[in-house]
């Protein structure tokens, strides 16, 4: 049992990780409204730091790092918005275009020491992944709020693409079988165009597959719920 626990929070963690906020969001709501802006700042410094440590050993306990980190991040945009809102969007954009770059001079240094692309991305994990989408967030939060029916459609499928992509039997079949994702190591400059086509390819098809058997199940379901009241 225990070993079917931890393989489920290390394979599943982005579910493990949500459900221990949620049980922690109380206190931790409590600290933040208590925090200092310094205080606070220093806090995520910390957690900062301690994203490194998870590039060479990965886990549920690192991905517990980056959850928190994510979660007092928020909150901390959210408290101090008048602080966060000095910093122009000019310099967030260069910000993202400097991070991209580190990521991608660390998948050209792996390659150069030979390792494969499905491992190369390895090292853009935690710390840049989350300054970049640091700035993202900010960026959108900045943008007047607005609906749009396909944008919410496909965001409905997120949590069915996350369980396909990550699923232990699907990744290798994913990666190597349909994407075949070794032959685009040689490509140069288009490998962050490619792996951004493919990202998106992925996510609209796994969000349309979700959309197409929920529907399907809700037909069935109104089938046999018909065929008892008859």
């Amino acid at each position: 049992m225990f070993k079917l626990l931890l393989q489920f929070t290390n394979e599943y963690w982005f579910i493990s990780c949500y459900l221990i906020l949620i049980a922690v969001s109380p206190w931790l709501n409590k600290l933040i409204k208590t925090m200092q802006y310094n205080e606070f700042r220093n806090l995520l410094v910390v957690l900062f730091i301690l994203m490194f440590p998870a590039l060479l050993n990965g886990g549920i306990i690192n991905n517990l790092v980056l959850a928190f980190a994510g979660y007092l991040s928020g909150a901390f945009i959210k408290r101090f918005k008048d602080r966060i809102d000095n910093i122009s969007s000019k310099t967030i954009v260069w910000t993202m275009i400097g991070v991209y770059v580190l990521m991608l001079i660390s998948v050209a240094c792996a390659k150069i020491i030979g390792i494969s692309m499905y491992h190369s991305g390895h090292f853009t994990h935690f710390p840049l992944s989350y300054i970049l989408a640091l700035c993202i967030f900010i960026l959108f939060s900045r943008m007047k709020p607005f609906k749009n029916k396909t944008i919410n459609l496909l965001a409905s499928g997120a949590f069915a693409v996350y369980l396909i992509t990550v699923q232990p039997l699907m990744v290798p079949i994913l990666w190597n079988n349909i994407v075949h994702i070794k032959i685009y190591q040689n490509m140069g400059i288009l490998i962050p165009f490619i792996t951004i086509l493919i990202s998106v390819i992925i996510y609209i098809c796994c969000a349309l597959l979700d959309i197409v058997l929920v529907r399907i199940y809700r037909s069935v379901k109104m089938m046999f719920r018909g065929a008892r009241s008859i």
